[in-house]
């Protein structure tokens, strides 16, 4: 799938491939910054000397934050894709309600509200880390080879966090990508504001309270993904025994469909979703649909506000004809 979508990128014109590769580097900076968030807030004061000393920074960034929270406030498209990116590849939330319409084989709609916040938490994060990628610039790239012989380990951790991140942002980027960049981006922050040295309490107390928040939102929402994905297979399973559905007439989700009928070979419509899915007679949903009955469904309880009880569903087409 990588490969496939490295050679779409090759083939783009240069204007939409410039365009393709600013918004990877945006999701890239966003996930470093929001999970990098503790580390920055702790040392925020050399931090902010830092940004200050490169006249143009902060404005710049300023600029940046403001100009893409209003883009999510004013446009649904540009909220959603924050929300998709920052919440859904991250911590595994496909949606944040309770039950969504199924509407030409799987559109899901987002609360908007809910999308504008993914879009804040985005341009923090891009706030955060993209004046550190200059300071680093400044810190690392003049000099060169003399840093080489003082710190060749910092020198191997901006130069591996490079080539690493290269053809990601060829192809497209998410969290699970970058795990491995993340002890090395560390070693580069501490190297320029050395944690060794004290700071202000207050940057303490707000550092570990963003720790808290960030573990607590990653424990909970994993645990709600997990949940869900067990209440899909087993609501995917009850039909597939009890009501003598083959797999390739269940829409039941990228992993059912992924276990049982991943083709390599496998053209996507735009009637049915794109996991593999052959014939859509029963479907997996948080919800129900036009022209489908209830024939099952599995509950779980979500570890994240508001603690929600939620049911999956199991459809079944009320026309047996195929789409």
């Amino acid at each position: 799938d990588g490969k496939e979508r490295m050679m779409k990128m090759a083939s783009r014109s240069f204007v939409p491939a410039v365009v393709f590769i600013a918004k990877n580097f945006l999701w890239f900076c966003a996930y470093l910054g929001l999970f990098l968030s503790p580390l920055f807030i702790y040392k925020f004061k050399d931090f902010w000397r830092e940004a200050k000393s490169i006249k143009w920074l902060l404005p710049l960034t300023l600029l940046l934050s403001t100009s893409l929270i209003s883009a999510a406030i004013l446009s649904d498209k540009v909220a959603e894709k924050f929300s998709e990116i920052l919440i859904h590849h991250i911590f595994g939330l496909t949606y944040w309600g309770n039950v969504h319409e199924i509407i030409g084989g799987g559109l899901i709609r987002r609360n908007h509200a809910w999308n504008v916040f993914a879009a804040v938490l985005g341009s923090f994060g891009i706030a955060l880390f993209l004046p550190f990628l200059v300071i680093i610039i400044k810190k690392y790239i003049r000099d060169f080879w003399q840093k080489i012989k003082s710190n060749p380990i910092i020198v191997f951790s901006v130069s591996l966090v490079a080539v690493y991140t290269l053809p990601i942002m060829l192809a497209d980027i998410y969290m699970k990508y970058l795990v491995v960049v993340f002890p090395f981006t560390i070693l580069i922050l501490d190297s320029i504001f050395d944690f060794t040295l004290p700071t202000k309490r207050k940057y303490v107390a707000l550092s570990i309270l963003s720790a808290i928040f960030i573990l607590y939102f990653s424990v909970s929402t994993t645990h709600d993904i997990l949940s869900e994905e067990r209440a899909r297979w087993q609501v995917a399973e009850t039909m597939h025994h009890n009501f003598n559905a083959s797999p390739l007439e269940i829409d039941g989700g990228i992993c059912f469909n992924g276990w049982y009928n991943y083709d390599y070979n496998y053209v996507r419509t735009k009637d049915k979703n794109w996991w593999w899915v052959r014939d859509d007679k029963f479907l997996v949903a948080d919800g129900t649909a036009q022209n489908y009955k209830t024939v099952t469904s599995v509950k779980y309880t979500k570890f994240f506000p508001p603690f929600k009880v939620i049911t999956i569903y199991g459809l079944e087409r009320k026309s047996a004809a195929p789409r």
